[in-house]
Formats: C-alpha cells, structure tokens, sequence
C-alpha cells in the first residue's frame, strides 16, 4: 500500500487526510478497488503532506482574492445605485 494524501475543497470534514492506495498511474489512484482522478475539482491526491497544504493554501489564497474582487465590484454598484438620480 501506497500513502497519499487526499486534499478536498470542501468546508465540511477534514481538509487533508491520508489514505491507503493500492496502486497509482500518472493520472488515477485505486483505493478499495474503486479508481479515482488524481486531480478533478473537489479532491486532488498528493505524494506528501506539504504538497497537500501547499495546493490547499494556493486554492484559499486564490478564492479570497476572488471574493475580494468580488466585493468591490459589487460596492461600486451599491454606490452607482445609490447615487442614481431621477432624469
């Protein structure tokens, strides 16, 4: 058995946790027979702990930013609505 690490997006349970794999390509891991994408959009697998939180960290860093832009955009709106006047 193989040791990965299982990196999940998800605000529910725990974030990374390691699981047994029985073996590995480039792309898939199989764990209890069942075949799994090493990356897809809600769980990636890494070789080590520090690659997991590395990409974890990376995928938070990347959406706060996004909210923040986010934001923004939407408190200009709120001001252009705010400031709107009758013709």
């Amino acid at each position: 058995m193989i040791t990965k690490y299982l990196a999940r997006r998800s605000a529910f349970g725990k974030l990374i946790e390691p699981v047994q794999v029985e073996k590995e390509t480039d792309k898939s891991v199989w764990i209890n027979g069942r075949r799994s994408a090493k990356r897809s959009d809600y769980e990636n697998y890494f070789d080590s702990f520090d690659d997991a939180k590395a990409y974890m960290t990376k995928y938070a860093e990347d959406a706060l930013a996004a909210a923040r832009r986010r934001l923004e955009e939407v408190q200009r709106f709120a001001g252009n609505v705010k400031d709107l006047r009758e013709p």
